[in-house]
């Protein structure tokens, strides 16, 4: 799977691509005959675009799955359905979590908990500023195969699914697309039939409205709490493309108290 990526204005673009190389990044600007041959199911290549031949994706659900099995099988034990409303502090020390089917101890928590990270850590007295970023996600019916790769725009980002479901995702700046997002959804649909030669033949199958957990700056919160012995916290956007570095980071620090210097800029102190 690979990357194609036009979602900023040209001089943008052009910064990006010479940004990104430097860091190591295998990435090219494309003219737009090259795009059509990427994507040749584009109805409307752009003029140019930048080409990320090793971009790839990850299906959040089947991923989580996995590594959920994974623990399982190296003896983790799995509670789901089961919400935790609060920290308990002993001492002022963290030593569980109470739920709705009662209490849970734990030598350390560590919430990772998305938008509701902030109002369970505020349970132990720690005010951690963050945004409910809203975000659309449309889904059509199986489709045939149209699309190699990530596609960025302006208008979206849309990718194929191994079974053929196109997935588009899009962010809300100024407004909110609601609690259901139906209005917003049918928008954006309209938009993903018009991006795809074979447009016309997609069938919509679903849209959910998602709450991205972003701490107040912009930046991932990975630590733990100064003053509260026992709580550990890990939160930021995007989870998923993260997921892989920080588990390996978190997991590290909580069993040996090690901490990689990556995380450094990125404690829950500069919040204070």
């Amino acid at each position: 799977m690979a990357g194609l990526f036009w979602e900023l204005p040209p001089e943008q673009l052009e910064t990006f691509a010479v940004e990104h190389a430097a860091w190591g990044y295998d990435i090219r600007r494309v003219e737009r005959a090259e795009v059509q041959r990427i994507e040749p199911h584009l109805a409307t290549p752009p003029e140019f675009a930048l080409h990320v031949p090793t971009e790839g994706a990850v299906e959040p659900l089947a991923a989580t799955q996995t590594l959920l099995a994974a623990a399982q099988d190296l003896g983790a034990t799995v509670i789901a359905n089961n919400p935790v409303r609060a920290l308990n502090l002993s001492a002022g020390h963290i030593v569980g979590v109470e739920t709705d089917t009662g209490r849970l101890d734990a030598d350390e928590v560590v919430v990772a908990g998305g938008i509701g990270t902030a109002s369970l850590v505020a349970t132990a007295g720690l005010t951690l500023p963050m945004i409910a970023s809203p975000a659309l996600l449309v889904g059509t019916k199986l489709h045939t195969k149209c699309l190699k790769g990530l596609v960025m725009s302006p208008a979206m980002q849309l990718r194929q699914t191994a079974e053929g479901r196109l997935v588009a995702a899009a962010g809300f700046d100024d407004a909110d697309p609601g609690a259901d997002g139906a209005v917003a959804a049918a928008a954006l649909f309209d938009a993903m039939k018009g991006m795809i030669a074979s447009g016309a033949s997609l069938l919509p199958h679903f849209h959910v409205v998602g709450r991205r957990p972003i701490p107040k700056d912009g930046f991932p919160a990975v630590g733990r709490a100064d003053g509260i012995p026992g709580l550990y916290t890990a939160v930021m956007h995007s989870g998923i493309t993260l997921a892989p570095a920080i588990g390996r980071f978190v997991a590290d620090e909580v069993l040996t108290g090690r901490r990689d210097s990556l995380l450094e800029p990125y404690g829950l102190g500069r919040f204070l």
